[in-house]
């Protein structure tokens, strides 16, 4: 389910990105708001059914730095705490992509505001 989540958002931005121009604004605003959407859904879904028999999970990216005495990795680390702090910031981003739709309807730049 975690790793679902970065790819409905990798998924969006290609699609965006790629055929952004040709969808317009309203498709673009579709888009990002059934992105932020799922992602809330899925991170909900976690919060409920995931965390009481949560196993901490830590997905290693990559090595940024690697000297001698020094190894500094990137990765994600997925505790309780990750997931309900997902929770929060994923669903005031849902309201705020909603709310974003009414608000800029007559700015003629409204597809720049529709970001991931």
């Amino acid at each position: 389910m975690i790793l679902l989540m970065f790819y409905i958002v990798m998924l969006a931005l290609i699609i965006i990105g790629v055929l952004g121009r040709f969808l317009g604004a309203k498709g673009v605003q579709v888009i990002t708001v059934i992105t932020v959407g799922a992602i809330a859904g899925i991170s909900w879904w976690n919060l409920i059914f995931e965390v009481p028999n949560l196993v901490i999970r830590e997905l290693d990216l990559f090595s940024w730095i690697d000297t001698g005495l020094l190894a500094v990795g990137w990765s994600f680390l997925f505790d309780s705490l990750a997931v309900s702090m997902l929770v929060v910031v994923s669903s005031i981003s849902f309201a705020v992509h909603l709310f974003s739709i009414d608000y800029m309807e007559k700015d003629p730049h409204k597809g720049r505001l529709c970001f991931i």
